[in-house]
């Protein structure tokens, strides 16, 4: 029997409440599945998560870059893949996600701009996602 609550991605992975939810040390994909798991949490939606994938376009010398988030939830429909991005910076010794971008953008490192781009699918049983609400 797992002792994961209902309110958390993975047991080994539980949200510090008493935290900044959107600033995290070390990878950015960490503050990127805080921000998601927050978001979820607020729309009552993690009972309803079966799994979730994340990947990160940043560059650490520029201190900037996004993460795009994609996940599965369970209904009456059976099992859809949502996704969300976030906008990303590194600042203070620490990835924080400072805004939601849409799926098929990501922003330019280099440039700090977005750009268009395809949306993952990995991960996504019916190999289509949509936005997030």
């Amino acid at each position: 029997m797992s002792s994961r609550s209902a309110d958390q991605i993975h047991e080994a992975h539980p949200l510090q409440v008493n935290s900044d939810p959107a600033v995290t040390p070390g990878r950015p994909e960490v503050a990127a599945a805080r921000a998601l798991e927050i978001k979820l949490q607020k729309q009552q939606l993690m009972p309803r998560v079966r799994g979730a994938h994340i990947t990160c376009y940043t560059g650490w010398k520029e201190a900037r870059g996004s993460c795009s988030t994609v996940y599965e939830l369970t209904g009456a429909l059976g099992i859809r893949c949502y996704g969300q991005d976030f906008r990303m910076e590194y600042v203070e010794e620490k990835w924080a996600v400072t805004g939601e971008i849409a799926l098929d953008q990501r922003v330019d490192y280099k440039t700090g701009g977005l750009v268009n781009h395809k949306p993952s699918t990995f991960g996504c049983r019916g190999g289509e996602v949509t936005q997030s609400t």
